[in-house]
Order: C-alpha cells, then sequence, then structure tokens
C-alpha cells in the first residue's frame, strides 16, 4: 500500500473512489477518514503477521472507544475495562491469539 502525496492531496496509489475531491466536498472527509483506516490496518496487519510467525500473542490499551472496532477488524477481543486513576479515564485492554487476523 503506498500513500501519495501531491500537490497537498493524498491518495492510494492506484486511488479510491472519490480521490479527487476538492477540499471542502461534503464526502472528502469520510473518504479521507476511510483511507486513513485503510492504512492503518495494513500497518497493523504487517506488524501482526510478523507476531504470528514468532508465535507471540499481543495486546493493547486503548482510550478511545471508537479504536475497539478498529482492532477488532484485526482480530483483538475486549479482554476487559478498567479506569485509569491519573487520568481518571476508562480504557479498554484487549488481546490477540496468534493467527487471529
Amino acid at each position: 500500500l503506498v500513500l501519495a502525496v501531491a500537490q497537498g492531496q493524498r491518495r492510494l496509489a492506484g486511488g479510491l473512489p472519490g480521490d479527487e475531491l476538492e477540499p471542502g466536498h461534503p464526502g472528502r472527509d469520510r473518504r479521507e477518514r476511510a483511507l486513513h483506516v485503510q492504512l492503518g490496518l495494513e500497518l497493523v496487519k504487517d506488524v501482526l503477521k510478523k507476531t504470528d510467525v514468532l508465535g507471540v500473542p499481543t495486546y493493547l490499551e486503548t482510550f478511545t472507544p471508537r479504536n475497539i472496532s478498529f482492532y477488532n477488524r484485526v482480530g483483538y477481543q475486549v479482554a476487559g475495562s478498567f479506569h485509569e486513576p491519573t487520568r481518571d479515564a476508562k480504557y479498554w485492554l484487549m488481546i490477540r491469539d496468534v493467527g487471529n487476523i
């Protein structure tokens, strides 16, 4: 996956529908968010393939509820939620078994 940056426009090499939308177009923000999710998934999957080869399960913590569905897509499951007193915030512990993409 390649991110091309040219003249202030971001797009995937090969393009996504709507990449040509000008800044301020109503559909541009939605398409940019989709692009960021796609790029993020590819980066995470690359690392997880390596941990799978090594036979290593992984875990993560997130303070952002909307991230849970993102990590579910690559095999993470919520193991529990906790309160972090320093930040006075809820966070989630997520774990992923080997080979669970």
